[in-house]
């Protein structure tokens, strides 16, 4: 990021949460009533200026593991963050109704959730083979046999209109090619 965007981005309350990300804390600026929210303020106004640079991502993984305090910032963006270019994905584990942190189920409570199926054998075979491994090494990976790979390789290869795993990488990624989506558009979720 340049200078000048930079200092765009930490302007005003923002300033706050550079201190925190640069690693100094805010113990070098003045002491604060509520330094808690003081540092959500700050790090929201830092997205509010990331975003007016351009459509902006917010992507937690693991969010099960969150400590309070992000779960707590996470809530604080949510509420404020309708009209933004930013869109907030969380990646989270179902764990059972007793383990789940309350404040994330709480903070997530309208959220859309999305469950994609597990990849199929011949996807991951797929997969496998694109990162070199050979029939057999994906077969001893995944405890199928070494002819139930090929079958998969032939269909996935048919599929795609290939002939030779040469090919897979290429077809592949032509497959899955992103598509913009208007940021107003709804999408339903499962």
């Amino acid at each position: 990021m340049d200078v000048s965007a930079r200092a765009e981005v930490f302007a005003g309350t923002a300033a706050l949460a550079e201190e925190l990300l640069v690693g100094r804390g805010v113990e070098s600026g003045p002491r604060l009533a509520d330094p808690g929210f003081a540092l959500l303020h700050g790090l929201y106004w830092m997205l509010v200026g990331l975003t007016d640079l351009g459509p902006l991502a917010l992507v937690v993984d693991d969010a099960q593991w969150a400590d309070p305090l992000s779960v707590r910032f996470l809530a604080f963006v949510l509420k404020r963050s309708d009209g933004l270019p930013l869109l907030v994905a969380l990646a989270s584990r179902d764990l059972p109704a007793g383990e789940q942190p309350g404040a994330l189920r709480a903070a997530f409570r309208s959220a859309s959730v999305i469950r994609p199926s597990p990849l199929s054998p011949a996807a991951i075979g797929s997969l496998l083979a694109i990162e070199g491994m050979t029939n057999r090494q994906i077969a001893e990976t995944l405890f199928i046999t070494r002819k139930t790979v090929e079958s998969h390789l032939e269909h996935t290869y048919r599929k795609l209109g290939i002939h030779a795993r040469s090919e897979l990488n290429q077809a592949l990624a032509a497959e899955n090619q992103l598509t913009t989506v208007d940021h107003d558009e709804h999408i339903p979720v499962a």
